[in-house]
């Protein structure tokens, strides 16, 4: 999994310095202190955690995320999207053909 904050200005999408990666996205689904359980598989109301899969569903409780942070010396105000793209690798470490994309739009504001 790739995520990206991109922010826009003058019309378009620009890159900013703020991205994560996580190399194996299904132990990290079930690692506590990993970011992936933290902002989402924690909500997954099933009792063991299984891989994402074609055709698995997860049921999740309703949730919401409020993310504070500092960062002194730039005005981080505007509009903003988070890009997450999800690749899959077969057994011998080969990129398979297909990818997944989420964008997430959302405003950054001083509080």
């Amino acid at each position: 999994m790739h995520c990206e904050l991109k922010k826009y200005f003058r019309g378009t999408w620009q890159t900013t310095t703020f991205s994560a990666i996580t190399r194996d996205f299904c132990k990290d689904m079930k690692d506590t202190t990993s970011l992936v359980y933290d902002v989402w598989a924690k909500h997954i109301m099933s009792e063991e955690i299984h891989c994402p899969a074609k055709g698995r569903k997860y049921d999740q409780e309703p949730y919401s995320i409020s993310v504070d942070f500092n960062v002194s010396g730039i005005n981080m105000e505007g509009r903003y999207k988070i890009v997450i793209i999800f690749r899959a690798y077969d057994q011998k470490n080969r990129e398979k053909p297909n990818a997944a994309c989420i964008e997430m739009p959302g405003d950054i504001i001083k509080v």
